[in-house]
């Protein structure tokens, strides 16, 4: 087990899917506290990253920072047409119950979240 609490690590790796960059970041803690900032398609990596952490320190402050940027993919946007659906439905109810709602543009639809389809990093 690693004794000093205080360095600085930063690993990096480029891929066909994309760009992963890892750092971590300890200072000197009574105990054993850890804490991540990952990306949305990512945390679901946060346990394995936490186990892998703890197996090796057994104090101080950890900061895992981790940033992903995807490969540029040729083939253009693909957008989640059920999900767009289902959003304007559920949109149009709503304007229903009000009286001065403001319309949405296209960009305004674009912006919600898991309507525009990616491909997500390998979660094995």
């Amino acid at each position: 087990m690693i004794r000093s609490m205080t360095g600085f690590a930063r690993a990096d790796n480029d891929s066909t899917v994309g760009q992963l960059v890892l750092e971590l970041r300890s200072v000197n803690h009574r105990y054993l506290d850890i804490s991540f900032r990952l990306p949305e398609e990512l945390r679901s990596f946060e346990p394995l990253l936490r186990e892998g952490i703890q197996k090796q320190l057994g104090r101080g402050k950890v900061d895992c920072n981790m940033r992903y940027r995807a490969a540029a993919q040729s083939d253009g946007l693909k957008v989640d047409e059920a999900k767009v659906k289902s959003l304007l439905g559920a949109l149009e109810q709503i304007g229903g119950w009000m009286s001065d709602a403001a319309p949405l543009s296209a960009l305004d639809v674009l912006q919600w979240p898991g309507l525009i389809e990616d491909d997500k990093p390998d979660q094995q």
